[in-house]
């Protein structure tokens, strides 16, 4: 039913659902594609979808006030489309942003109304946002409670792109409590999973864990080797992200190079600059490199 009580439609043919997975895998090229879209007068649910993908590549550049604005357009796309699956997975993709953004009661809110109205891998992509804010959080158990039934729907309907993401955000909580055998396993498969399906950036963010993995190991030269890979998979996508500068400063502090660690959160500040970036990731650089 649809939130007026009427019949769901199904989805037109046309809607692109290729869109979406690109903003995690080739993000400028996403973003362009969105922006056609939108110029084109699309249908509601079309048009839901090319917001929504410019949020996440806006939101992922740490351009956050635009994200939301995008995503709120995105909503009333949704809306006016009459699909209520299409209305939950805009929704939990502005609950998430709110509530990295701060806001994280109406953050919440937004998640659990996701969660609650609807089944399946729909639900399990709900899940996975919201297990993902509950470890910002630091609401460790609940995460993991969530991520846990994610995994299990989305593996269950056959939705490798989705698990890989869930099992991403487990890993993270996982190695957030210490429990690292558990967060190697998930992040192995989670890896294997991204490459099949060609999702680029995800990939290239896979690696980045693992130079976390080699840190929290004590293994500074393979935590370094696995930043420069990350560093070069990032560029390559024209993808800016700046919480790989603050990992290499840590690194870097570690082993004793604070000269490096400076001059790393120095450059990336210059490049957050030139790429218009604001907010709480600038603020994390400039405490990184006042730390060095």
């Amino acid at each position: 039913m649809s939130p007026a009580g009427g019949h769901v439609r199904a989805a037109p043919e046309g809607l692109p659902d290729r869109l979406l997975p690109l903003a995690l895998s080739r993000p400028a090229e996403a973003f362009a594609a969105a922006t056609r879209l939108l110029a084109g007068q699309p249908d509601p649910a079309t048009g839901s979808v090319a917001c929504q993908v410019r949020a996440i590549v806006l939101r992922d550049a740490d351009h956050t006030v635009e994200a939301i604005a995008e995503l709120r357009r995105a909503v009333r796309f949704a809306e006016r489309s009459g699909l209520v699956e299409r209305l939950a997975d805009v929704q939990a993709t502005l609950g998430l942003t709110l509530g990295l953004a701060g806001r994280s009661a109406p953050g919440l809110a937004m998640l659990d109304r996701a969660v609650t109205t609807t089944t399946g891998v729909h639900a399990g992509r709900a899940l996975t946002r919201r297990g993902y804010l509950l470890r910002v959080l630091g609401r460790y158990d609940e995460s993991l409670a969530d991520l846990r039934r994610a995994v299990r729907l989305l593996r269950r309907g056959d939705d490798p792109v989705w698990e890989a993401r869930a099992r991403t955000h487990r890993f993270l909580t996982y190695a957030a409590l210490g429990q690292a055998a558990r967060a190697d396993r998930d992040l192995a498969v989670a890896e294997r999973l991204h490459a099949a399906a060609g999702q680029d950036l995800e990939s290239a963010m896979a690696v980045h864990n693992r130079a976390d993995l080699a840190f929290q190991a004590g293994d500074i030269p393979a935590a370094l080797g696995f930043l420069d890979e990350a560093a070069a998979r990032y560029e390559a996508l024209g993808t800016s992200w700046p919480a790989l500068a603050i990992d290499r400063c840590a690194v870097l502090l570690a082993a004793g190079l604070a000269t490096e660690a400076v001059a790393a959160t120095e450059e990336a500040l210059r490049r957050h600059a030139r790429a218009g970036g604001t907010g709480t990731s600038t603020g994390e650089l400039l405490f990184a490199g006042a730390g060095a």
